[in-house]
């Protein structure tokens, strides 16, 4: 979903890459005699770099894609009414008319391709629910489960349109609120780790006496020095990790 591909192949790629990233830095960790704990913790990194790369895209798709949700329902109600509830006529018309570049878009686009063939309703169920993933939000659930009802059974959703939408825009004040009390927190994750680990290698040089090159020598050529920075360089890539996952929280209920 992250890479917007449906193949088998694709997915055995992505076990071939974590697989080779994981061998190389296992002869890295053994060339400079590292530890059994820091070998294990390096290879583990490296294998899941190419899932967390994945998974980063992906929640930035999902929370990109909520903040387009008041866009996506309002107009797809419009339709809806329009079309005499007609919800497959209902989707097309709202392809045609949303922002080129909004992801909702494609993930409507791709559910209207797939509504056309599907033969029966527990396909069309397997559909929206994929719809609902591509998005990776609550009230995208719900929209699935009113597009599935209006189809599968011509029942009128109007009403759970509606309530969706209205759940949206309360949603916007709270999201507001939280912004503003997260703020100082993002900072210190955002700053505070970096600046220790500069302030950490300025003391060594200007008050341990360490001169730059041997502070490199250190740093990348000693086992022990390495293991330090191997450790430094989680900490720090894991408070990163952390600061991209919380600095934007979905627009979801």
């Amino acid at each position: 979903m992250a890479l917007n591909i449906r193949s088998e192949q694709a997915l055995y790629t992505f076990f071939l890459i974590s697989g080779v990233l994981a061998f190389f830095s296992l002869l890295f960790c053994i060339r400079s005699s590292q530890t059994v704990l820091t070998s294990i913790l390096t290879c583990s990194i490296a294998a899941g770099a190419p899932y967390l790369i994945l998974l980063i895209k992906l929640r930035a798709i999902h929370v990109n894609s909520s903040y387009e949700a008041d866009t996506l329902v309002t107009e797809l109600i419009s339709q809806y009414k329009l079309n005499y509830l007609n919800m497959v006529e209902a989707i097309d018309q709202t392809i045609i008319r949303l922002p080129r570049n909004l992801y909702t878009r494609k993930a409507l686009f791709r559910l209207s391709l797939d509504i056309k063939e599907c033969r029966n309703q527990t396909e069309l169920e397997d559909i929206v629910k994929e719809f609902a993933f591509s998005v990776g939000t609550e009230w995208a659930i719900l929209l699935s489960n009113n597009i599935y009802q209006a189809i599968a059974y011509r029942d009128d959703v109007r009403e759970g349109l509606e309530d969706i939408l209205n759940e949206l825009i309360a949603l916007k004040t709270v999201n507001e609120t939280n912004k503003q009390n997260n703020s100082e927190t993002f900072l210190i994750i955002k700053y505070v780790a970096p600046i220790a680990y500069v302030l950490s290698v300025y003391g060594l040089i200007h008050y341990l006496g360490f001169s730059t090159k041997k502070f490199i020598s250190y740093q990348f050529y000693d086992p022990q020095g390495l293991q330090y920075f191997v450790y430094t360089l989680v900490c720090i890539s894991g408070n990163f990790i952390i600061y991209y996952f919380i600095r934007r929280p979905k627009n979801d209920f």
